[in-house]
């Protein structure tokens, strides 16, 4: 009797506290739902009470943490599609008004050639026509490297695609293009 009264008392004591290492294990994987049972009014019960507030602190605190990095992720996201936008406003501004005002002024130019008698001043706007031609090409590319019009014409793998051969043109290097998960 004496022995099973000692088992019976010893399974009391121990159960709780087995419980709560149990509780413990699964808060430590993540499981922040875990809660242990209130056994009595004693030193175990107050334990598991602290252990339980304990666990809601960190719960409310991974769901703020969570809503924190939504928001974030939100914030970048709105960002990189202002980013996006101005620079296809801007690369849209410089093909279109800067490269035809470009190409206004070789065609005065050009006019100008005709219209003056060579006189020793056609070389100067040969120059001039030179220098307006140059600047046009940089323009033309600064607005492809800004923001691609195939990027939004054509996509994203036709857009490398024209990169990747510009590149191949420009520099005479042979480059590989494997594309993966980009169906969507």
């Amino acid at each position: 009797i004496g022995f099973a009264a000692a088992f019976f008392l010893t399974w009391i004591l121990t159960r709780p506290l087995l419980s709560l290492v149990a509780a413990t294990h699964d808060v430590a994987q993540g499981d922040l739902t875990r809660r242990v049972p209130h056994w009595a009014d004693d030193e175990i019960g107050e334990v598991s009470d602290a252990f339980n507030r304990m666990v809601e602190t960190l719960e409310r605190a991974e769901t703020a943490r969570a809503a924190q990095l939504r928001l974030r992720a939100r914030y970048v996201s709105g960002v990189i599609l202002a980013q996006e936008s101005e620079r296809r406003r801007i690369a849209r501004e410089l093909h279109d008004s800067t490269s035809q005002s470009l190409t206004s002024l070789l065609v005065g130019l050009q006019n100008l050639k005709q219209a003056v008698p060579d006189d020793g001043i056609n070389p100067q706007i040969d120059e001039l026509r030179h220098v307006v031609g140059a600047t046009l090409e940089e323009v033309r590319a600064l607005s492809w490297r800004l923001r691609p019009s195939a990027l939004d014409d054509l996509g994203l793998e036709v857009a490398l695609q024209h990169h990747i051969e510009d590149f191949r043109q420009r520099y005479g290097i042979q480059v590989d293009f494997v594309v993966r998960g980009l169906d969507d």
